[in-house]
């Protein structure tokens, strides 16, 4: 499993955007996004830069975990 930190996170409704911006990229897998910890995982083979830059076109800010 890979994973990301997503920061400006501050509701549900910015957890399903970074999620479904995620789930789009092709081979991502399962997606899950924690809120409180800002923590994006996929189970796929996508690359960290690939979902890095689905989660920047949303207007997040990533870190590399």
């Amino acid at each position: 499993m890979s994973s990301i930190i997503v920061n400006g996170m501050h509701c549900q409704h910015c957890t399903a955007a970074v999620t479904k911006a995620m789930q789009a990229v092709p081979e991502a897998g399962d997606v899950k996004v924690d809120l409180a910890s800002g923590k994006a995982e996929w189970t796929g083979s996508a690359a960290v830069e690939a979902m890095t830059a689905a989660v920047e076109d949303q207007g997040y800010e990533v870190k590399k975990n």
